[in-house]
């Protein structure tokens, strides 16, 4: 078996993982996380579409390369709670 692309590397890591079986979405995930041609593609479609139309609604900010949802006060870790 030629190993062409990583990605079939990959599946086979993840089938291992799980004893022998996986599923697509669980094997889609993983490939995504690995792949960084996708992450960039993500990266550019955040602030050019998404994160513009979220601005213009007034729902969130942005600072450089970081997003902040307006109105937002994170609870104190005391009222967190557990994870």
């Amino acid at each position: 078996m030629q190993m062409q692309h990583v990605y079939q590397l990959i599946m086979l890591i993840e089938l291992l993982r799980h004893g022998g079986k996986a599923t697509e979405h669980q094997i889609a995930r993983v490939l995504l996380t690995l792949d960084p041609t996708q992450q960039k593609y993500y990266e550019n479609k955040v602030p050019n579409m998404v994160g513009i139309i979220l601005k213009d609604n007034g729902i969130t900010s942005r600072e450089k390369s970081v997003h902040h949802l307006l109105g937002f006060d994170p609870l104190p870790i005391a009222a967190r709670g557990a994870t």
